[in-house]
C-alpha cells in the first residue's frame, strides 16, 4: 500500500512539473530575455511558414516552445543547481580557468581546442561544400562574398587554461578548415592573428563572457574591412583613435548562468561607440552570422548605407535573401565551436 501510495505521488509531482509550465504558457507567453543568452530566441511560429515548408513546421513550434514555455528561466536554474550536485556524463557548459576567466564548453568546444575531435575523412571538405554554396548564391546576385570563423575565446587565451591542455599534437577543426580554404582559393578570412596580436595591449575576449569584446570586435572588423578594400570595395577606414570610449565596471557576463550562479565579480570593460565614417560610404551589405556578428554590426553599420543581418542558424543559415542586385557584400560568419556541426545552407527559392 505504501508503495502504491508512493508511485502515485511520484507520477502526480512529475504530472505537475510538466503541466505547470504548458499551463502558464498557454495563460501568458512567459516573459524572454534574449540578451541574457547573446542568441536570438526561436520566432513564434506562422500560417506563412506552414505554407512555405510545413515538413519543418514540428522542428519550428518545437524550437519555440524550448525557448518560450512557462517557468523557463526558473526551470534552467533548478537544473543548473542539480548539475552541480549531481554531475552525470553530459558536458559541462563552462568551466573556469585562471585569475577569473571562464571558458564556455557548449558544441564541444574544450574537445576542439584540446585537438580531440578532429574532422573525420571527407568532414572538412563537405563544411567547405557548404561554404563554397554560400559563395555561389552571393556571387550569382552580384555581390562580393568574404567570410570568417569568429575564434572560441580558447583559440585566442589560451594560457588561462592551464589546467585543461591540447592532448593531441596537430591541427584543430578550425586550423583544418583554413588550410583546406586556402588549397581552394575561398575567401575565409582567419582573424587569429589579428586578435592573438591585439591582445598584448587590447582585451578582445571578455573574462566572463563567451564572446569578444568592443575592441576584439573591432579588430575582426579591421581585418574583414582590408579584405574586402583588397576585393575592389571600397569600405572607408574607421581608425582606432576615432572610436569614443567608455569604461563600464560592472559588467556580468553570460558565463556565470552557464556556470549556474546568477551573478559573479563584475568585470571592467571598455565600450565603444564607432563613429559614422567621413565621405561616401559603401553600398549594401548583408550579414549572415551568429551573436559575434551582431556585435561587429555596428562598425559595418557605421561605413555602409545599408547593413541587413541573418541567423546563421548554426551552420543551416536561410539564402532566400541573397536575392540579384540587393546586396554588394555578403558576409558569413559562424563561431568556431559551431565547427562541430556540418555547414548545410538552406538554399532558398
Amino acid at each position: 500500500m505504501a508503495d502504491r501510495v508512493r508511485n502515485l505521488l511520484t507520477a502526480l509531482t512529475f504530472l505537475m512539473l510538466i503541466a505547470v509550465p504548458m499551463l502558464i504558457h498557454l495563460a501568458r507567453q512567459a516573459p524572454v530575455d534574449a540578451g541574457a543568452e547573446n542568441r536570438s530566441l526561436a520566432a513564434t511560429p506562422s500560417l506563412a511558414g506552414i505554407r512555405a515548408d510545413w515538413t519543418a513546421f514540428p522542428e519550428t513550434v518545437n524550437a519555440w516552445m524550448r525557448d518560450h514555455f512557462g517557468l523557463r528561466r526558473s526551470y534552467l536554474k533548478i537544473g543548473f543547481e542539480l548539475e552541480k550536485v549531481l554531475p552525470s556524463s553530459a558536458d559541462f557548459k563552462a568551466v573556469r580557468g585562471d585569475d577569473g576567466w571562464i571558458f564556455n564548453t557548449l558544441n564541444a568546444a574544450l574537445a576542439l581546442h584540446r585537438g580531440l575531435l578532429p574532422f573525420s575523412a571527407g568532414e572538412a571538405d563537405a563544411w567547405l561544400d557548404g561554404l563554397e554554396l554560400i559563395e555561389a548564391r552571393a556571387e550569382a546576385s552580384g555581390a562580393v562574398f568574404i567570410a570568417a570563423v569568429a575564434p572560441n575565446k580558447h583559440s585566442i587565451y589560451p594560457e588561462y587554461l592551464s589546467n585543461y591542455p591540447r592532448q593531441v599534437a596537430g591541427e584543430t577543426r578550425l586550423d583544418e578548415v583554413q588550410r583546406r580554404a586556402r588549397d581552394r582559393d575561398l575567401p575565409l578570412i582567419d582573424l587569429r592573428p589579428a586578435l592573438r596580436a591585439a591582445k598584448s595591449d587590447t582585451k578582445v575576449y571578455y573574462q566572463t563572457d563567451s564572446h569578444w569584446t568592443d575592441l576584439g570586435a573591432y579588430t575582426g572588423f579591421v581585418d574583414l574591412r582590408r579584405a574586402l578594400v583588397e576585393r575592389g570595395i571600397d569600405v572607408p577606414d574607421i581608425p582606432r583613435d576615432a572610436l569614443r570610449l567608455r569604461e563600464v565596471t560592472d559588467f556580468q557576463g553570460d558565463l556565470y548562468g552557464l556556470l549556474g550562479e546568477e551573478n559573479g565579480p563584475p568585470e571592467s570593460i571598455t565600450a565603444v561607440r564607432p563613429p559614422h565614417a567621413r565621405g561616401a560610404k559603401a553600398g549594401s551589405i548583408l550579414l549572415i552570422g551568429d551573436s559575434f556578428i551582431t556585435q561587429i554590426a555596428k562598425y559595418f553599420e557605421g561605413t555602409f548605407e545599408k547593413v541587413d543581418i541573418i541567423d546563421n542558424a548554426a551552420g543551416a543559415p536561410d539564402l532566400s535573401k541573397i536575392t540579384p542586385g540587393t546586396y554588394d557584400v555578403v558576409l558569413f560568419e559562424i563561431v568556431e565551436r559551431y565547427l562541430s556541426r556540418p555547414l548545410e545552407p538552406i538554399s532558398g527559392p
